[in-house]
């Protein structure tokens, strides 16, 4: 009987199945962590799950359904959808620092 071995990124050798158990549940820890920063700035921002979910490109009511935990768990497309969450909360935060009176017109 063969097994199956997978490397990662870093190129440690794994057999596949502790491998996929390792990233499903590294998966399952970083959606908690998706879903306390998504509903964060939701509340922070005051930002609509529409607003959201456009940026994301998601679907209004997969992104409802994330975050109210009723999804077990994200197909890979949304967790990468997901996964841009920090580049939407480091847009509103250069937002909000924006200064229109720093900008220095030089004509």
């Amino acid at each position: 009987m063969n097994k199956l071995f997978v490397s990662d990124q870093k190129g440690n050798i794994y057999m596949a199945d502790k491998y996929w158990a390792f990233r499903k549940k590294t998966k399952v820890i970083h959606e908690i962590r998706l879903r306390k920063d998504c509903q964060h700035l939701k509340d922070k921002h005051k930002l609509s799950f529409c607003t959201i979910a456009d940026y994301l490109g998601l679907n209004e009511t997969i992104l409802r359904r994330f975050l109210k935990g009723e999804t077990g768990s994200l197909s890979m497309k949304n967790y990468k959808a997901m996964c841009k969450l920090g580049q939407l909360a480091k847009e509103l935060k250069e937002a909000e620092e924006y200064r229109p009176e720093d900008k220095g017109d030089d004509s």
